[in-house]
């Protein structure tokens, strides 16, 4: 239910950026879906997974570092702000 609201939408953003930015360079004839191509689909299908790895290494990241302050707690005595 949650990727419902949130992804969906955000897919659909994505494609129709896409769209924009394709026919900023090219020219659409008129017939058909205008953003119906196989082109802008790929290219929408590869942000939305440059997202989603960047998405998923800022969730690793502070996750890592905060687990290693279990295992070595002068780490995080060194890079506290205090």
């Amino acid at each position: 239910m949650t990727f419902a609201f949130t992804q969906t939408s955000l897919i659909y953003a994505f494609h129709d950026m896409t769209c924009e930015e394709y026919y900023e360079s090219n020219t659409w004839d008129g017939v058909g879906d205008r953003c119906g191509l196989r082109s802008i689909d790929a290219r929408t299908a590869k942000d939305i997974a440059r997202m989603a790895s960047v998405t998923v290494a800022s969730c690793k990241f502070p996750t890592t570092i905060s687990s290693s302050s279990y295992r070595f707690p002068r780490l995080v005595l060194y890079l506290s702000p205090d």
